[in-house]
């Protein structure tokens, strides 16, 4: 299974890298393609990209390096805290069997919500592109 991250922000996806811990957990890495959503090709070969390189293991990083949210500057975001109220967070799990695609769905605080995620499964082989576009379709207005 490979994660795919998917911020979108003023009608842009921002999709890093994302990469899995000898921890376990995964993490957002370089490089980072700033994608407007009018370009559903270029968007389509990133992730496309994305989801053939697969999440490749890495170091655990410190919890001091953690703190460097690599995507918050793509959103001209001061914290986290602030590039989660300024964006919204789409996952696609990719694998041979199913593609997985989650919304965070918004807080009470602005932020998303961790267990509040709509969820939807596609066909294997769907263009990453096209499931981006129906999750998209099925969710409120974005940021």
């Amino acid at each position: 299974m490979t994660l795919i991250h998917i911020y979108l922000w003023q009608q842009q996806a921002i999709v890093p890298t994302v990469v899995k811990t000898e921890a376990g957990f995964y993490l957002d890495s370089a490089p980072v393609e700033l994608i407007p959503l009018t370009a559903p090709s270029r968007l389509s070969v990133v992730l496309e990209e994305r989801a053939a390189k697969g999440n490749v293991k890495v170091p655990t990083p410190s919890r001091e390096e953690l703190k460097k949210a690599l995507v918050v500057r793509f959103a001209k975001a001061r914290n986290w805290n602030a590039f989660e109220k300024s964006t919204d967070c789409c996952m696609l799990e990719v694998s041979t069997e199913i593609i997985t695609a989650r919304i965070t769905e918004r807080g009470e605080n602005g932020r998303w919500k961790q267990l509040g995620e709509q969820r939807r499964d596609f066909a294997p082989g769907t263009d990453l592109a096209t499931v981006l576009k129906e999750m998209l379709r099925s969710q409120a207005p974005m940021v």
